[in-house]
């Protein structure tokens, strides 16, 4: 890259350098997660307040809060979040050689702060493996969701989703009385031994009371 660190010569050719990152779009709630991903490794102080505007893919970083469009993209991800972790100390041990050419704003530092995130981010596969899990099963329960729905709408078939629901309330409760009914019987059990053994006592201490009221008695 060249040395008009805050021109937008730059953000086009940070973008054709990281087009495999760029080009990975995010639902807001992956965003967050990513997100605390790479705060987490880079040791980050903490999570900073996340503002989603726009949907332009931009967005800013400052005074703790991370300002990003809706459905962003990783690699704005890691360049707003390279501003937040290029002063961390943990980041400052990677990038501490590299020359203070540029500006502060996207200089050496900061391009050697983000080219180390999207390495290891590379590294990690962008996360797409876990994010396509989590979309999966996410499809599948609004496809539950949509075809309980479609099912309901037959009187008739949601007639039986009532009985079925009755029954696994009716099956539920039983088996929390069953429990209730041993923990009772373990209870029962345990305040019998306790009463009994609280009555030896008390016959103790009458026939003791009793013994001491005869010897007080004799010596009248």
């Amino acid at each position: 890259m060249g040395t008009q660190y805050a021109t937008s010569n730059y953000y086009r050719e940070e973008r054709n350098t990281y087009r495999q990152a760029y080009d990975l779009y995010l639902t807001n709630e992956e965003a967050v997660l990513i997100v605390k991903k790479i705060c987490r490794h880079y040791k980050s102080a903490g999570f900073p307040d996340i503002k989603f505007w726009g949907t332009r893919d931009s967005g800013s970083m400052g005074y703790g809060q991370l300002r990003i469009s809706n459905n962003p993209s990783i690699g704005l991800i890691i360049h707003e979040l390279g501003h937040a972790l290029k002063s961390s100390s943990e980041m400052q041990k990677i990038i501490r050689k590299v020359s203070h050419k540029g500006t502060s704003h996207h200089g050496l530092r900061f391009q050697a702060c983000i080219w180390n995130i999207h390495d290891w981010a590379k590294k990690k596969g962008y996360w797409q493996e876990e994010l396509n899990k989590k979309r999966h099963k996410a499809s599948q329960k609004v496809e539950k969701q949509v075809a309980k729905v479609e099912l309901l709408k037959d009187p008739k078939n949601a007639l039986v989703a009532k009985i079925e629901n009755a029954r696994k309330n009716i099956l539920k409760k039983e088996q929390s009385k069953d429990r209730y009914q041993k923990k009772l019987k373990r209870l029962q059990k345990l305040y019998a031994t306790k009463t009994k053994k609280a009555n030896l006592s008390i016959g103790a201490q009458k026939r003791a009371l009793k013994k001491y009221e005869e010897e007080l008695a004799n010596k009248v």
